[in-house]
């Protein structure tokens, strides 16, 4: 190997670093670039073998390389080994990561700050290239929030937001002292914009994350600040936070299950033209307040719909749901009869909503908090009705956690091994597919539930440690307990590690949270210094 000086390795090591934290949102090949760079640079490095025993051997090493040897070891049990090779490869991270980052000599702890700068850049640059989609400058219009991830999963996109929010807050409050007015409005305007884009994107895992991440923040801030008058404020903002946020959520919850008083018996039967309504009393759908299958008459939508569209009433509307429907719960969101006269008292901004997929007037605006959540329970009554969750993706992932259970009692002790999950699902769902469709049948959604059906309980234990267990020496880390809040936040709604942005988000900020506090090779690898 060629002789490289100190300086140079690390600027080396920079450039892999920031390569890995800019692709992380905006390029998986880039960050895929990044990490062949850093293996490059940690070949260069004259001590890495040494470095590598120590870590290898210390409880840090074998804590966080525990997760990879769990799926190595899964394997012996695996009934599928091409999809259990293929685990590996894409977890291969969470081992190699690490293994480099704890055995070489890093940049300065400012660069490596630098490159957590670097990624919150990225991140905006991201909600940025998803604002110019949404604004229609790219001449395609936005029907789905989740296409204002442009390079990445919506999902982690918003955890990514999230997780930046937070950097750059700490950053304000250690380095503010410091910075000029100018750098501190800029950071501000920038938090302000990303939480902007978040609500906007609509990401139900985003929103979950950042209040969490919020609430987390605020009991650290509480119980680190010695002034009582200062603690005294932060509860206050948090009470006042959580309040509202309930009342706020209470709203939602009670607007969708209003319902405007009437009798079965006195319902008019039929429209101005004379024709018949149908009215169907025992489905219990309703939009702000208003029963959806109460005064239908699907002639006179059939004959005046074609007047005020172009869009025939037994097509899609542009989300891909039929239109009929979409007309239906949107005319009785606005408490009209459908009806002729009903179709004929929509405004054009009306009909272009219903076309576009919006089925209650109140959530055509840009902000979707009250739109998921009402939505959300929607497709909970209408689980509650028919009994199946195929319109429901919430549902599904409910579905799939009850069936995830059934395996898990099954193979209790040691899981299905490594590759072994769809396999598993699919065997499960021909013993009862609880009323999904096979499009629908979906695996788990939840890291956690995922890992007791591949090593059952012992495989959870090993699990859970890894994740939690350095929180014994790095449990006073502001950034790295948020960071290890997000990706706990993730493990219950997703599973993290099935793909590789996810994998690569995990294994490289809890190396590198890690190792920036660490810049010698003793007290980062020795647990009496740990």
């Amino acid at each position: 190997m060629p002789h490289v000086s100190e300086q140079a390795r690390r600027n080396l090591t920079f450039w892999a670093l920031t390569f890995i934290a800019v692709g992380l949102p905006l390029s998986l090949f880039l960050a895929s670039v990044g990490t062949f760079v850093l293996a490059w640079s940690w070949l260069l490095e004259p001590n890495r073998l040494k470095r590598l025993k120590q870590f290898i051997t210390a409880p840090i090493g074998w804590t966080t390389t525990s997760i990879y040897v769990l799926q190595l070891v899964g394997m012996l049990r695996s009934d599928d080994v091409l999809s259990g090779l293929d685990e590996l490869r894409v977890t291969l991270p969470i081992l190699l990561l690490p293994m480099m980052l704890f055995s070489m000599q890093l940049p300065s702890q400012k660069r490596v700050h630098d490159v957590l700068k670097m990624f919150i850049l990225a991140c905006v640059v991201g909600s940025l290239v998803g604002f110019v989609k949404y604004e229609g400058m790219t001449g395609v219009e936005v029907l789905n929030k989740r296409h204002l991830s442009v390079f990445i999963s919506h999902i982690r996109f918003g955890l990514m937001l999230s997780f930046s929010f937070f950097i750059l807050t700490y950053f304000l409050f250690r380095n503010g002292r410091l910075w000029s007015i100018p750098e501190k409005l800029i950071s501000v305007c920038t938090m302000v914009w990303i939480f902007y884009f978040l609500v906007l994107m609509e990401s139900a895992t985003g929103f979950v994350a950042f209040a969490v991440l919020l609430a987390v923040s605020l009991v650290l801030a509480f119980l680190r600040i010695p002034s009582v008058k200062m603690r005294i404020n932060v509860a206050i903002v948090a009470i006042a936070g959580l309040g509202a946020s309930f009342f706020y959520v209470q709203a939602i919850v009670s607007n969708h299950f209003f319902q405007v008083p009437f009798e079965h018996e006195t319902l008019t039967v039929r429209t101005q033209n004379g024709r018949m309504y149908a009215h169907q009393t025992d489905v219990p759908y309703r939009e702000n307040g208003h029963r959806v299958w109460n005064f239908v008459c699907w002639e006179e939508l059939r004959n005046e719909w074609p007047k005020r569209s172009s869009v025939p009433l037994d097509s899609a509307d542009q989300r891909g749901q039929p239109i009929r429907y979409t007309l239906v719960r949107f005319l009785t969101s606005k408490g009209l009869k459908k009806d002729s006269a009903g179709v004929h008292l929509l405004t054009s901004a009306d009909i272009q909503f219903i076309e576009k997929g919006f089925t209650n007037f109140r959530y055509t605006d840009p902000w979707g908090v009250s739109r998921r959540l009402d939505q959300a329970l929607w497709e909970y009554e209408e689980y509650l009705y028919h009994g199946n969750a195929n319109s429901s993706s919430i549902l599904q992932r409910w579905v799939a956690m009850k069936v995830g259970l059934e395996i898990i009692r099954e193979h209790p002790l040691l899981g299905v091994g490594t590759g072994g999950l769809k396999s598993s699902y699919a065997n499960a769902y021909k013993a009862n597919d609880h009323g999904l469709e096979p499009q629908y049948q979906i695996v788990s959604h939840n890291q956690f539930l995922t890992i007791g059906i591949l090593f059952g309980l012992v495989g959870m234990t090993v699990f859970v440690t890894a994740i939690f267990y350095p929180l014994r020496w790095y449990g006073h880390d502001f950034l790295y307990v948020v960071f290890l809040t997000l990706i706990v936040v993730s493990f219950f709604s997703d599973n993290t590690f099935d793909r590789q942005s996810g994998v690569m988000l995990y294994a490289f900020f809890h190396a590198l949270l890690i190792v920036r506090r660490e810049f010698d090779t003793a007290r980062m690898l020795s647990e009496k210094s740990l």
